[in-house]
C-alpha cells in the first residue's frame, strides 16, 4: 500500500502559478460583486469609483457592469485600474498586501486616500514597493536593498529614524 495516497490528483496542473493567482483574484471579485453588492459598492466608493459599475454597464451597450468580460485596460485609465486593485483588497480583506508601484499613476491626495482606506482592513500588513518618498508616511519600517555585492545586502530600519539627508536621498532616487 502507498503510505502517501493522493486520492484527488490534479489532472491538469497549471504550470503558471501567477496566472492562477490572477484568475483567482478576478473570480473572487466577480463572485462577490454578484452575490453581495452592498459591501463591494462601499469598497468602490472608498476608492472613488462608486459610479464605475453603472458607467461600464452602459459604456458599449453590453450591460453587465463589472461582471462583463472586457479588456479592462481599454476601458479604465491606469489610475482607475490602480484604484480598482485597492478595492479588491478592501473586498477580499487579506492579511498581507504587497503593493508594487500601486499608486504610481495617482496624485498624492488619491494615494493618501487609498492608504487610508487600507487602514480600515483589520490585521492587514502592507508591503509597498515604490520610488515615491510620500509612501513613507504610511509605513513604520523601511527595507533597503543594496545589491548582492554589498555586505550586508539589505538593512531594516524604522521610518522615524530616517535623517533629513536620507529622506532627500530617497526623493532624488
Amino acid at each position: 500500500p502507498d503510505p502517501n495516497p493522493n486520492p484527488d490528483p490534479d489532472p491538469n496542473p497549471n504550470p503558471n502559478p501567477n496566472l492562477t493567482l490572477t484568475l483567482t483574484l478576478t473570480l473572487t471579485l466577480t463572485l462577490t460583486l454578484t452575490t453581495n453588492p452592498d459591501p463591494n459598492q462601499g469598497a468602490l466608493e472608498a476608492v472613488q469609483l462608486g459610479a464605475l459599475a453603472q458607467r461600464l454597464g452602459t459604456a458599449d451597450g453590453g450591460g453587465s457592469g463589472l461582471d462583463a468580460v472586457r479588456d479592462w485596460g481599454d476601458m479604465l485609465s491606469l489610475g482607475e485600474q490602480q484604484r480598482l486593485a485597492f478595492a479588491r483588497v478592501l473586498i477580499n480583506r487579506p492579511t498581507l498586501a504587497i503593493l508594487d508601484e500601486a499608486t504610481s499613476a495617482l496624485d498624492l491626495q488619491n494615494e493618501a486616500a487609498m492608504y487610508r482606506a487600507l487602514a480600515t482592513v483589520p490585521e492587514l500588513t502592507i508591503v509597498s514597493v515604490g520610488h515615491r518618498p510620500s509612501l513613507l508616511q504610511f509605513h513604520a519600517k523601511l527595507l533597503r536593498l543594496h545589491g548582492a555585492e554589498a555586505s550586508p545586502c539589505f538593512e531594516v530600519g524604522t521610518v522615524d529614524a530616517l535623517t533629513a539627508a536620507e529622506v532627500c536621498e530617497l526623493e532624488s532616487a
